[in-house]
Formats: C-alpha cells, sequence, structure tokens
C-alpha cells in the first residue's frame, strides 16, 4: 500500500512486522537458523518477504534498518548455499523451487547494497531456473537423481514441485 499512497504509515507497519519477526523466531532457533526449519522450507516464507519490504519501503528505512534487512538477507543466502539443504539438486521437489525463489528474491532485494546479489541472482535464475525448465522438458540436467539426470515430467515418478506450477 505504500507503494501506492505514498502513506509512510504502511511502509512503518511492514518494516515493524519485519523487525517483530527477526526478534521471534521460531523456539529452539535464532534469527540467523530460522530458515532451517523443517529442511528450509520456511525459507520460502521467509526470505521473500523481508526482501519486499527492503525493496519497497528503502526509502522510509532508517540506515541501520537497510542494512540489518540486507544484511540478514544475504547470511540466509550464505547458509542455504553452503549447507545445500534436502533437494537442493532436484528440481522434481517443491524445496527445490523454495530455495530458488527466496536466493532470488533476496538477490534481487541486496543488489547495489552487497557485492553477493549478482551472484545470487545468477545462480537462481541462471543455474536452478535453467535447471527446473530442463527438468520440465525431460532434458539432462547437471545433476543424478536416483541414477539419472533426465527429468521425470512426462511420466514416472510424481514431480510434486513441478506440478505446482512453480516452474511457470
Amino acid at each position: 500500500m505504500y507503494q501506492l499512497t505514498a502513506n509512510v504509515s504502511y511502509a512503518n507497519r511492514a518494516i515493524a512486522i519485519i523487525e517483530y519477526t527477526f526478534a521471534h523466531p521460531y523456539t529452539g532457533y535464532t534469527i540467523d537458523t530460522w530458515i532451517e526449519f523443517d529442511n528450509f522450507y520456511t525459507d520460502r516464507y521467509l526470505m521473500p518477504p523481508v526482501a519486499i519490504v527492503l525493496d519497497w519501503c528503502y526509502d522510509v528505512m532508517t540506515p541501520t534498518q537497510r542494512t540489518t534487512f540486507a544484511s540478514q538477507l544475504d547470511r540466509w543466502v550464505n547458509d542455504i548455499i553452503t549447507t545445500q539443504p534436502w533437494s537442493w539438486h532436484d528440481p522434481s521437489n517443491n524445496h527445490y523451487y523454495g530455495h530458488m525463489w527466496a536466493i532470488l528474491t533476496a538477490g534481487y532485494a541486496i543488489y547495489g547494497l552487497n557485492a553477493n546479489a549478482q551472484a545470487y541472482v545468477d545462480y537462481a535464475r541462471g543455474t536452478m531456473l535453467d535447471q527446473a525448465i530442463k527438468f520440465t522438458k525431460d532434458e539432462p540436467i547437471l545433476w543424478d537423481m536416483w541414477g539419472a539426470n533426465v527429468g521425470r515430467a512426462k511420466g514416472g515418478m510424481w514431480s510434486e514441485g513441478t506440478s505446482y506450477g512453480s516452474v511457470d
């Protein structure tokens, strides 16, 4: 709404919601480890809202808020890439698309603020999305999955991630 109305109260509320989220991760997790919940299932729901608020409310944020949001997104992407969580190389799985979406939105949001941003965008779009599209076309992909590196989109095992329309 801030982008549509220029009413800063909307931006301030969005920023406050993210700051509250940062201060209240799931029990047993820190803000840095929260995305690891349930095999990193949380990354798709936690990172894009932070990225959107950083991008859309940037001009209302304080320098400290900008740095905090951008640094947190960078830490999370680093954690995802370093850990290579479950389904990291499996474009048949919805977790794969969650990881890709999290990395892509973070990369776009911190572009110009962090030297790693372009590499994140390139990996999410140029590697992960590219391999997902190849998978849906039954073309060879980079990674061996259950003894083969050809997509299964035209039959065989159910491709959970692609059935959600995630590649589109």
